[in-house]
Formats: structure tokens, C-alpha cells, sequence
């Protein structure tokens, strides 16, 4: 449906169910009718990112998002120094494998803080691994002392870490 179908209320806020209708459906009509008094934004924030990420300089406002830094960091990652400072606390165990893979550029930046917040599962050192070893010699003590490995591993070099991660993988 074309959005000049659409009867926009312009004065009462819109419901979940039009916020998230424009958001995926009209995206490329973005500025037609983008209004940030209106947009439900407690229910449809993470629409914004997912299908408006290429508006995200309209709609950014970080007192009114209800999203988190998983959501930002898979969809809008090119945004990632407007929004990480707003957004680290919201950091989610369950999300830990999206760093490595939209984020590895801004490693040094989210690092401390995933790093010292959870015990990280093996689907995230191997993503780490694949996208993330221009900083090996800043993670792999991390690595090694989450799994308890022993001195003789500190012997192999950079590939056989790559290696040993890798058939991690296979487990």
C-alpha cells in the first residue's frame, strides 16, 4: 500500500501496529512521514534500526530510543561512535557473537566491557577468532583463562591458536 493511502493521525501518537508498518513498508519514504512526536517509540525502536538504519542521523535520539546495543550494533554499526556510549550497559550475554562479527572494527571500544561482564560462549571466541585476530595478543590471555588452559598452549603460535578455536567449533 502506497503511503499516500495511509491516513496518518497528526495529532494523537501512533499505535505500535503503524509505527512498525512504516518503519518496514515505507522506509524509503522515510521522510514523508517521519515525525518523532508521534512515533510510538517505546514499542517500535528497534523497527527504526532494523529497516531506517539509513535514516539514523533523523531519527537519533538516545533520550528517547528503547532499544539496545545488540539491536544498534547488528543494524546500524556504521553509527557505532554516536551510540556505543549511550547504549554499553545494555550489553546482553545472549548477543555476545554480534561484536565480533558487525562490530570487529571497534574492538578496542567494546572489548572491556564484554570482556568483564560475562563468561563468553564458544560461538563468540570463534567469531572473535574469524574477524578479530588483528588482536589476538589483546583476548587470547581472556581466552586462556576462561577455559583454564594450561602454560603449555602460551608455546603455540598465532595459527595453531586460530586452529585450536577452530576445532572448538567442531565440539
Amino acid at each position: 500500500m502506497e503511503l499516500k493511502k495511509h491516513k496518518l493521525p497528526k495529532h494523537r501518537k501512533w499505535s505500535r501496529t503503524l509505527s512498525r508498518h512504516l518503519c518496514e513498508e515505507h522506509a524509503d519514504e522515510f521522510n514523508e512521514w517521519w515525525n518523532p512526536e508521534l512515533f510510538n517509540w517505546e514499542g517500535e525502536s528497534n523497527a527504526l534500526a532494523k529497516y531506517c538504519h539509513e535514516h539514523f542521523e533523523k531519527w537519533w535520539d538516545p533520550n528517547r530510543l528503547k532499544t539496545t546495543a545488540c539491536i544498534l550494533a547488528k543494524y546500524c554499526s556504521e553509527y557505532f561512535d554516536k551510540w556505543w556510549d549511550y547504549f554499553k550497559h545494555t550489553v546482553e550475554l545472549s548477543d555476545d557473537v554480534i561484536w565480533p562479527l558487525f562490530c570487529p572494527q571497534h574492538f578496542r571500544t567494546w572489548w572491556p566491557v564484554i570482556s568483564k561482564r560475562y563468561r563468553l560462549t564458544n560461538s563468540f571466541w570463534i567469531h572473535l577468532a574469524d574477524n578479530c585476530v588483528e588482536y589476538i595478543d589483546e583476548w587470547i590471555m581472556h581466552f586462556l583463562e576462561q577455559y583454564e588452559l594450561t602454560k603449555a598452549i602460551l608455546s603455540l603460535d598465532e595459527y595453531d591458536l586460530i586452529r585450536l578455536l577452530s576445532a572448538a567449533k567442531q565440539d
